[in-house]
């Protein structure tokens, strides 16, 4: 009797707790060599990046960059997508021209594994510009992979930022 009553007081917990472990894409434990090739993507919205390691030891990083391009005039007509509105100086129509690039950029990566910890070293991997926060940089990256409490692999770029990359399940 108090065995029942036991679970059915707990059974949300047990079944998150059991829904948590069999979650994820990697098993709990050490972060192997072999566990981190895949595809990553990045938490921020403001840009759409992707890296992906390759188990020969290469990676491919692809993203979508947004420029924006200021028309004073509507008499130019810009191609593509554009917006317009009021400029709150000179309260004359504004048309702004927006325009995607897809950016790709591939290197070679190598596993670490210090004092249990797994780190990947990506060289010449590139950081595109996030307006407001960080620069274009070019150079090599040294991450610490990490692992979510659903079982996911995370590589921080930017800590303080909450900007990362993550592990897509299959």
């Amino acid at each position: 009797m108090m065995c029942k009553i036991f679970y059915e007081q707990h059974l949300p917990v047990l079944l998150l707790i059991a829904l948590v472990s069999i979650s994820g894409c990697t098993e709990h434990g050490p972060i192997e060599k072999t566990d981190v090739v895949g595809k990553y993507e990045t938490s921020m919205r403001i840009t759409n990046c992707f890296v992906e390691l390759y188990p020969d030891g290469t990676y491919t990083e692809s993203y979508i960059r947004c420029t924006r391009e200021r028309f004073n005039s509507s008499l130019e007509e810009p191609d593509g997508i554009f917006v317009y509105g009021s400029d709150s100086d000179s309260e004359q129509f504004v048309y702004v021209k927006i325009k995607f690039e897809n950016l790709t950029n591939s290197g070679k990566w190598e596993y670490k594994s210090i004092n249990g910890k797994a780190f990947l070293i990506l060289t010449d991997f590139m950081f595109d510009e996030i307006p407001g926060l960080t620069k274009k940089m070019k150079g090599d990256w040294t991450v610490q992979v990490k692992k979510t409490l659903a079982g996911k692999l995370r590589l921080d770029a930017i800590p303080e930022l909450n900007y990362y990359y993550v592990k897509k399940c299959l």
